[in-house]
């Protein structure tokens, strides 16, 4: 396509939860498919496929009245070379989810939840769990979450207002306290991560590594509880060693990265004609 109209919708915070009220309609339009189908596959990717649908229309408004385009992927990993920086998101990553989880199991998890959960996530089908979850999740979300809405709200705010609203929404499209406290501690280390490299990419594979370690606990370990944690699979020593092991990864990870990766001025301005688009 020679104009990717994509890259013309700069939404601004306003606009970004336009979009949100978008992504519910088009899951609750594509919610009978799943009773249907009996999977999460196919109404997933159709409730994105008429949300970005959404999006590439207001695109192409933007680009018929004039807007300038802000690329979704323009990456640049500065001083690091591209297999050790994704060698370390990934750690990174994984130390999130486990210093995270014992904020998220806080919160008790009602039966009911639980059994839908255990439904949606169902390790007998394993193909449909493994192309949902670790496939169309971080694509569609990332190019929505990301590509999208921090995108635009770069070009408009703060860099860390931007990133904490990004994550904030991110946490909200979840609609549970269980999925949503992981999503945001994610979503900011995604959007900080997207903000020093502009790689969409980089959050897709961030996103992947997060989804495929829960989808491969799941159908290597079928019986375990859904609402199970390292705290009751592991010993308290080991446990313990975990948490030191994870903290330890995620501040040097960080600060190996926030000395490799440049700065944002040095990358690209985020501060085009985003007026246009008001």
């Amino acid at each position: 396509m020679k104009n990717n109209y994509f890259n013309y919708h700069i939404p601004s915070l306003k606009q970004s939860w336009g979009l949100v009220l978008v992504f519910i309609a088009a899951s609750v339009l594509a919610s009978p498919i799943q009773v249907v189908t009996n999977g999460l596959s196919i109404p997933y990717a159709v409730s994105f496929l008429l949300i970005f649908g959404w999006v590439l229309l207001q695109g192409k408004i933007c680009f018929n009245a004039g807007g300038l385009p802000l690329r979704i992927n323009m990456p640049d990993f500065g001083k690091m070379n591209p297999v050790s920086f994704f060698v370390i998101l990934a750690l990174v990553v994984l130390s999130i989810g486990v210093l995270v989880e014992p904020i998220a199991s806080l919160i008790p998890m009602p039966d009911a939840i639980k059994e839908l959960f255990e439904k949606v996530f169902d390790s007998e089908k394993p193909m449909d769990l493994v192309v949902s979850t670790t496939l169309l999740a971080p694509i569609c979300e990332e190019l929505f979450c990301r590509g999208l809405i921090l995108r635009g709200l770069l070009a408009r705010i703060s860099p860390t207002k931007a990133i904490l609203w990004s994550a904030f929404i991110f946490a909200f499209i979840h609609m549970n306290p269980w999925q949503a406290i992981p999503a945001f501690a994610l979503g900011c280390f995604f959007g900080w991560i997207y903000y020093r490299t502009h790689s969409i990419w980089a959050c897709i594979f961030m996103h992947f590594v997060n989804n495929g370690m829960s989808s491969l606990m799941m159908l290597i370990l079928p019986d375990m509880e859904t609402d199970a944690t390292f705290a009751e699979v592991l010993s308290a020593g080991n446990y313990a060693a975990l948490l030191a092991v994870s903290a330890a990864v995620l501040v040097g990870g960080i600060i190996l990265l926030n000395k490799k990766l440049k700065s944002n001025e040095e990358i690209i301005s985020f501060k085009v004609q985003a007026n246009t688009q008001e």
